[in-house]
């Protein structure tokens, strides 16, 4: 009997022995490689991201991802989708120079992985997600991936440039992305794709005079503001397509009869935007006067209602050697927008260039002509 219990001893401790490290799957942490679509490297603390690189020092981004047994595909096998990372923070490390989660994220041993994300993942709390039936462009119903932000506020929320992903389907490992700059490979990234696109747009403005005024008045822009513009809407992401619902709320405070939003107003007129010549001047957003970035706002219809509100003013030197006191006016003048400029869309930029002109003071000389008296007078013989 003991001799029998100590040969099965023997034989769990040759099983355990036999069950070698490499025979074990090591399990690989999920990378990540994003970047911005259709849009240089970011700035550090600068809201808006101006070109093809989501940068190292940009925001840390939210994301989702679903898993898939084998053999399966998201596009036609999306109802048996399962959730695997559910809106995990995504920031850069610089300590080994990878995107990842916190805590880490690992590839599941089987299947393949479908991520979802936005930017910046402080909207966390305003996002959802989920796949859901939705109805496609024949009113059939279909299940669908549907990233909803709900509430967002592109005046009160800080000028957040809001991002969100195409779909990255039927990952199984973290792919190479390179960096290639006039055919040449600069660096090679490690990690899932992640493919953002600005779900807002940029409006930014330059001024000008229409011929060169500097030898009668010098021009300063003195504040910009930005009327009856709306803001606070829901961003709905079905699939790979992304639309906005009707904005709520004006953006800006009250105004007389409008809702006005700064877009510049210096403190100082040291910091007025002078305009000397017909070359165009840029009049950066408040929050971005280094980077000229320009102001976010929620893509939307304009109606007559938008409007610049540009004050201005025009300071005369009447003799021209500036010893006469020197005669100021300022004006505001309404520009309406949509005479020209009839929406604003997803992912774009619109530059408004202003005018300024003068009217010129012309003259039209006249005579009045000699009366005749009506008669004639004699006068002494000579």
């Amino acid at each position: 009997m003991k001799k029998s219990m100590f040969i099965a001893a023997i034989a769990t401790m040759v099983l355990a022995g036999c069950t070698k490290d490499e025979s074990i799957v090591e399990q690989q942490e999920i990378g990540f490689q994003p970047l911005a679509y259709k849009a240089s490297q970011t700035k550090a603390n600068v809201n808006v991201i101006t070109g093809a690189t989501y940068g190292t020092d940009a925001p840390s981004f939210g994301l989702f991802a679903y898993q898939l047994a084998d053999g399966l595909n998201f596009t036609d096998d999306i109802d048996k989708a399962k959730l695997y990372i559910d809106e995990k923070e995504v920031s850069y490390s610089t300590t080994d120079g990878n995107w990842r989660t916190n805590p880490k994220s690992f590839w599941p041993l089987q299947g393949s992985l479908t991520f979802i994300a936005y930017s910046p993942y402080s909207e966390k709390g305003k996002v959802t997600h989920a796949i859901i039936d939705v109805v496609d462009a024949n009113q059939s119903p279909i299940k669908a991936s549907v990233l909803t932000i709900n509430g967002f506020q592109a005046g009160t929320e800080g000028q957040k440039d809001l991002m969100w992903s195409k779909l990255s389907k039927d990952k199984t490992s973290n792919g190479k992305i390179n960096d290639v700059i006039q055919g040449e490979i600069k660096q090679e990234y490690n990690g899932v794709p992640i493919l953002f696109n600005h779900a807002l747009c940029r409006i930014k403005i330059t001024a000008k005079t229409t011929a060169d005024y500097s030898d009668f008045a010098t021009y300063k822009i003195k504040k910009i503001e930005v009327a009856n513009l709306e803001d606070n809407a829901t961003l709905t992401v079905t699939d790979d397509n992304a639309t906005w619902s009707d904005p709520t709320t004006a953006l800006g405070t009250a105004s007389g009869r409008d809702m006005v939003f700064d877009f510049f107003a210096p403190d100082a007129e040291a910091n007025y935007v002078t305009l000397n010549s017909t070359t165009a001047s840029a009049v950066n957003y408040k929050s971005e006067e280094a980077a000229g970035n320009g102001l976010l706002a929620i893509p939307q219809t304009l109606d007559a209602n938008v409007k610049l509100l540009v004050t201005y003013t025009m300071t005369v030197d009447p003799d021209g050697a500036g010893i006469a006191p020197a005669v100021v006016t300022e004006i505001t003048k309404p520009v309406t927008l949509n005479t020209q400029l009839v929406s604003l869309e997803q992912n774009k930029v619109y530059t408004l260039n202003l005018s300024i002109s003068a009217n010129e003071i012309l003259y039209s000389p006249d005579v009045i002509d000699w009366t005749p008296q009506g008669a004639e007078y004699a006068v002494p013989e000579v």
